[in-house]
């Protein structure tokens, strides 16, 4: 409650006394700020919130609205407000293009091995193996210069079962060069010395140094090999010839030959 306004009162009944009126005091007047007519300074009455009620406590009713002023300048940036609440999940749109494809990664590392397989199906037999096999070796056998045939080696058998015999040889010859020649060696195999090297020349060794090599010794390897027909238990004999095609110098050879029979035909 605020301090009433006694002042007011004061200075109008001195101004009566002054005028020499001798009527009865009137009943206070109601002041322009006591607006629930109590007499007290109530809080919603003053108006300036000074703690106590005035004439500038008074308010009228409000007026009219007045005309529209003018467009005042524009203030100054306010500060940022505060974020709102997110929003509600928009829809799903459309997938987007397939990108390029990423370069291959790394290999990894090998996995365990798995458990062995099934064993597979037996296969056909093989083609039969030799029924008898005999060899016969020779260690430097002289090839003489002219051209008739040297016997490096025999071998005689008697083969168990009927079917086809492979003889086959193989070693080497120490042979020299000279001027204007080559020197060259032929090896085959035959029944005969003579009738040696009338078999293919598929079949031969041959053997060359040709004219104007390096002096000096050189050992030249060979091979020959021959397939024939046999019936079994008859004996058959087989030489191994060697002789001189190009060249007269004298020439040793070492070797083996060997014989072995098989029961099918060979290829």
């Amino acid at each position: 409650m605020r301090a009433f306004e006694w002042g007011t009162f004061f200075l109008g009944a001195a101004a009566l006394l002054a005028a020499g009126c001798e009527e009865a005091a009137g009943v206070d007047g109601i002041s322009c700020w006591d607006t629930n007519a109590n007499a007290e300074c109530d809080d919603a009455e003053d108006v300036d919130g000074n703690g106590s009620c005035e004439a500038k406590d008074c308010v009228g009713p409000a007026g009219e609205p007045g005309l529209q002023g003018e467009q005042g300048e524009k203030g100054e940036q306010g500060e940022p407000g505060v974020d709102g609440e997110p929003g509600l999940q928009g829809e799903t749109g459309p997938a987007g293009l397939d990108g390029l494809p990423g370069a291959d990664g790394a290999d990894g590392a090998d996995g365990a091995a798995g458990p062995p397989g099934a064993d597979g199906a037996v296969g056909p037999p093989g083609p039969a193996g030799p029924t008898l096999m005999k060899r016969a070796t020779f260690v430097f056998v002289s090839v003489p210069a002219a051209s008739t045939p040297a016997q490096l080696s025999t071998i005689t058998f008697t083969p168990p079962a009927s079917g086809t015999a492979l003889l086959s040889a193989r070693g080497y010859c120490n042979m020299t060069p000279f001027a204007g020649s080559d020197n060259e060696i032929n090896i085959a195999i035959g029944t005969t010395l003579a009738g040696a090297f009338s078999t293919s020349v598929s079949e031969w060794g041959v053997l060359n140094v040709p004219a104007g090599s390096t002096s000096g010794l050189h050992q030249e390897a060979w091979t020959a090999e021959r397939a024939v027909s046999v019936t079994a238990g008859t004996a058959y004999t087989y030489v191994l010839a060697g002789r001189h095609e190009l060249g007269n110098a004298t020439s040793d050879c070492t070797g083996s030959l060997r014989v072995e029979i098989f029961t099918d035909t060979l290829p």
